[in-house]
C-alpha cells in the first residue's frame, strides 16, 4: 500500500548565517516530498529564529542549497567552521 508518507525522502538542506562565507554551511536533514517542500519546511524554522546561546542573541540564517537523495553531493561533509553552536527550537546545529 502506498501512503503519502512513503513518498517522502530525506533531503539535506545547507544553511548558514547570512554573514558567513559561501560554503561554510551547517546541514539539516528533512523528510520531504521534493526539494521545494524541503526548502519551505526549513525556511519556516529559520523564520522563527536561530538562537546562538554563546552570543546571547538570534542570528539570521539563510538556505544556501539542497542536496537531493541520490545526487552526487548527497552526504557530502563540508569543512569545519569555528562558529558557536546554534539551535532552532530544540534542535542544535553543531
Amino acid at each position: 500500500m502506498v501512503t503519502l508518507k512513503s513518498l517522502k525522502n530525506d533531503y539535506i538542506v545547507n544553511i548558514r548565517p547570512v554573514n558567513a562565507p559561501v560554503g561554510e554551511v551547517d546541514q539539516l536533514s528533512v523528510f520531504a516530498y521534493d526539494s521545494e517542500h524541503a526548502i519551505n519546511t526549513i525556511q519556516k524554522l529559520l523564520d522563527r529564529g536561530v538562537r546562538v546561546p554563546m552570543l546571547g542573541k538570534d542570528v539570521e540564517y539563510m538556505i544556501e542549497s539542497v542536496y537531493v537523495p541520490g545526487s552526487e553531493e548527497y552526504g557530502t561533509v563540508h569543512k569545519e567552521h569555528d562558529r558557536p553552536s546554534a539551535y532552532i527550537g530544540s534542535s542544535y546545529i553543531v
